[in-house]
């Protein structure tokens, strides 16, 4: 009967072991401690890419609070795209997981108004992306600010870290590159968040298999 007892309560650890919470965390995902926890970077076309914390509204709520700021551009216009962005890596379970992030463009004058192609780059690979094209009002002394969301879901087969990255580029210069002294717009990124469920790995699935084969030994035993 013991035994019985023991296996039995194994094999409700292992079900109450199933779908859950996915552990995944984002360092400093509203950028409130500045560019702390991210590591920024450029592509080998871009011009001189100015990362820093900034405050912005970007999700639109009528608030400026903490956001990463990009001024991509490339070094020199020939049709190819140039920025930079913001990466950092995040321990995640085996599972699903969403990915959103709040991004938006601003352009003080639209001599110069494209905002910027967004790409989530999730371990080498593009998940979303949101292209603001020519964010252009008509009057160029008029600013301008564009707002999105990004947002990807991503089904994780092997726990472990990955690489989580934000690129921001465009295929014209920017006022610190090509184009001093004339302002160009500016990117930002913020409220980088995760959600999802994590799954039993492989050796919890065979701990299972094997509390279920215990179970149906001990009763042919008592049969």
């Amino acid at each position: 009967m013991r035994s019985g007892w023991l296996i039995g309560m194994g094999l409700i650890g292992v079900l109450s072991f199933g779908a859950s919470a996915q552990a995944g965390v984002v360092t400093n995902g509203n950028f409130e401690n500045g560019i702390n926890g991210w590591t920024p970077f450029q592509t080998a076309n871009a011009g001189f890419i100015f990362h820093a914390p900034a405050l912005f509204d970007t999700n639109g709520d009528g608030n400026d609070s903490g956001a990463g700021k990009v001024n991509a551009g490339v070094a020199t216009i020939d049709g190819t795209f140039g920025g930079g962005g913001f990466m950092q890596f995040v321990g995640l379970s085996a599972g699903s997981v969403t990915i959103k992030a709040d991004i938006a463009t601003h352009d003080r004058d639209s001599s110069n108004a494209q905002g910027g192609l967004f790409e989530l780059i999730f371990d080498g690979n593009v998940v979303a992306s949101h292209d603001f094209g020519f964010i252009i009002d008509g009057v160029e002394t008029n600013p301008v600010t564009a707002r999105a969301t990004l947002e990807a879901t991503i089904d994780i087969l092997v726990a472990g870290d990955y690489e989580m990255s934000f690129l921001v580029t465009r295929s014209l210069q920017n006022e610190f590159g090509g184009l001093p002294g004339l302002p160009t717009p500016r990117q930002y990124l913020d409220n980088v968040r995760l959600s999802g469920t994590s799954v039993p790995e492989p050796g919890t699935w065979a701990l299972l298999g094997g509390a279920l084969f215990g179970l149906a030994a001990l009763k042919r035993r008592r049969a």
